[in-house]
């Protein structure tokens, strides 16, 4: 990887749908492409940490990228408390600037659109979340759905 180690990398990995790593790549490409919401400067796949589900690794890494998504959340949460909002009402009284961004963010997040801080996305449902009927259907066949990780470097976020 020829990038300067000073500029930020980022590696979320993404799950599709897809019967082979070649189609799940396309897919992934073609989601990058058309996304308005984050656009990366440089991105690279990293095959040898990309699995179908049928790998044993598949849901360790899914689990690490969740828990991380979550992290995410609860730091974002943190944050707002930290400045006074601790309940809903607390909203009420919020003006635009630092806090009333960092909400739009959190909010983003919850609801599924990819950020720069994104550990795993879900492209099957857009979200940083799995469904209990998704993981149900990958449960069933493992072939048909790919985790790809990829460094990236960031260029700018929607978010």
């Amino acid at each position: 990887m020829n990038i300067d180690s000073s500029e930020k990398i980022v590696a979320p990995a993404f799950l599709v749908e897809a019967d082979s790593y070649k189609k799940g790549y396309k897919k992934v490409i073609r989601f990058l492409d058309k996304t308005a919401l984050v656009k990366y400067d440089y991105i690279e796949f990293n095959p040898d940490l990309s699995y179908s589900a049928s790998n044993q690794n598949f849901w360790r890494i899914v689990g690490n990228g969740l828990e991380n998504n979550k992290q995410n959340v609860i730091g974002l949460i943190n944050e707002l408390q930290k400045n006074g909002y601790s309940q809903l009402i607390d909203l009420a009284k919020m003006k635009q600037g630092y806090e009333s961004k960092t909400l739009h963010i959190l909010v983003h997040l919850l609801d599924g659109f990819i950020g720069i801080d994104s550990s795993l996305y879900n492209l099957i449902e857009d979200s940083h979340q799995i469904s209990d009927s998704l993981r149900h259907k990958i449960k069933q066949t493992p072939n048909n759905y790919w985790l790809l990780q990829v460094n990236a470097k960031n260029m700018w976020s929607f978010l």
